[in-house]
């Protein structure tokens, strides 16, 4: 009895069925390999234009979205539930920061 329970409860848990529709899916689709295409986009004009400065360029735009991402690793730790971006901004400055931040993402 109690392994039907278990059953049931592991059953009840993550997305429902059909909650996902065709153009959902694209759009999830379609967002994933979005950042692989908007690099491969702009990696021939960039190296057009900076040559073999290239590879510093990368290292300048990663330090930031490293330290961002170090900075999302904290807030989890205080805040493990959270998550986001607009969770974490409501909670310090009110849901209409909170809402800006997590649209502005």
């Amino acid at each position: 009895m109690n392994n039907a329970h278990n059953a049931d409860a592991v059953r009840s848990k993550g997305l429902s069925s059909g909650s996902v529709g065709m153009l959902s899916a694209a759009v999830i689709g379609i967002s994933c390999i979005a950042p692989a295409y908007t690099l491969s986009g702009a990696l021939g004009p960039t190296a057009s234009e900076v040559g073999q400065h290239l590879p510093a360029i990368f290292l300048v735009g990663f330090i930031p979205m490293l330290l961002v991402a170090i900075g999302y690793r904290e807030l989890n730790m205080c805040m493990p539930d959270s998550g986001t971006t607009f969770t974490w901004a409501t909670r310090a400055f009110g849901p209409v920061i909170g809402w800006l931040g997590g649209w502005g993402l």
